[in-house]
This record gives structure tokens, C-alpha cells and sequence, in this order.
């Protein structure tokens, strides 16, 4: 979770997953975060989520570049770099683009086939057409009410179906 506290100088602290701490303009010029500031102010959502993201994906295995899938999967398969783009074309994972790297969340992979498990492709093709890339990676890691609470990545290993019945609730409030 991420936490900003502005200080006496103007400028925000932020804490991501506890682990470090950064005055905002510091945090903006980091390798990762290259948004610019705009004016005085700076827009430091998209940031925060992607650091929220790397701190709940993390626990399942954290977050694998698509090159560097495809690289590991040479070893499995004749043309890897086609079948993580019929992966991502054909919805079956999550993958979203930040600072020009498109990233793969772990959690959604077999760790020993490295292929996209059903239960994630099911609620990933469920929310393809009504969520973004990036909303939809995060809304695996937001506590969900129709889930008690948990994250849907969580829930996932314990009540396939139910995260799927939440991502169906979820499409049905995004377009009614």
C-alpha cells in the first residue's frame, strides 16, 4: 500500500510496501517512474499503482518482462515469442505496459510449464472487454467486497469460481 504525506518543505513522501521512502520529485526520477512533473504538481497515481502492483504481485512470484518469458520458454517451445503474443492477443493472461516493458504477473503461470493456468485465462478472457491492460492487473490485487475481501489473485488458488463470478459482476458494473 502506498502512502503520501506531504512534509513541511511542499513535497510528498511516499512509502510503498514500507520498504522505502522517497520525496515525490526523487520517486519521479526513478528508473521506473519517469512521469513528468506538471507545474508545481505532480500526478503520481499511475506510480503508486504500479508499485502497489509490484508489492502484491511479489508475494506469487512478482512480475516477468514478456521477453524475458518468451526467453524462458525457448527451452519448452519452437517459437516463444509467438506464443506470448497468442497469450496476450487471445486474452488468456494479464499483461499490462509500463515505462515500455510489457510485464506478465507470475501468479497466472504454471511454474513448471510456464503456461497460462484455466482459472486466471477464464476470469482474464471475462474482463478483457471491459477493463484496460492496467485496470485489469490491478483489479487482480484490490481486495474485492464479493470475495470477503480478498484479492482475486489470492482467491484464486482456494474458489476458482468464485473470483469468476466476480470478475462477471465486475463486467456486468462496468457496462450493465
Amino acid at each position: 500500500m502506498a502512502v503520501i504525506e506531504n512534509d513541511t518543505t511542499g513535497f510528498a513522501t511516499v512509502s510503498l510496501c514500507g520498504a522505502w521512502h522517497m520525496r515525490l520529485p526523487e520517486y519521479l526520477k526513478h528508473s521506473t517512474c519517469r512521469r513528468r512533473l506538471i507545474g508545481a504538481r505532480a500526478q503520481p497515481s499511475r506510480e503508486i499503482e504500479y508499485g502497489e502492483m509490484m508489492c502484491a504481485y511479489r508475494r506469487t512470484g512478482g512480475l516477468v518482462p514478456a521477453d524475458e518469458l518468451a526467453l524462458r520458454l525457448g527451452e519448452l517451445v519452437q517459437q516463444p515469442i509467438s506464443q506470448v503474443a497468442k497469450w496476450i492477443i487471445a486474452h488468456q493472461v494479464v499483461s499490462f505496459v509500463w515505462d515500455s516493458t510489457m510485464f506478465l504477473p507470475v501468479f497466472q503461470l504454471d511454474s513448471v510449464e510456464l503456461r497460462p493456468r484455466a482459472p486466471a485465462s477464464a476470469v482474464v478472457r471475462e474482463l478483457a472487454s471491459s477493463l484496460s491492460d492496467w485496470d485489469l492487473a490491478v483489479w487482480f490485487v484490490k481486495p474485492n467486497y464479493l470475495l470477503n475481501g480478498k484479492l482475486p489473485m489470492d482467491a484464486l488458488a482456494i474458489d476458482a469460481d468464485s473470483v469468476l463470478s466476480a470478475a462477471k459482476a465486475e463486467r456486468y458494473f462496468v457496462h450493465g
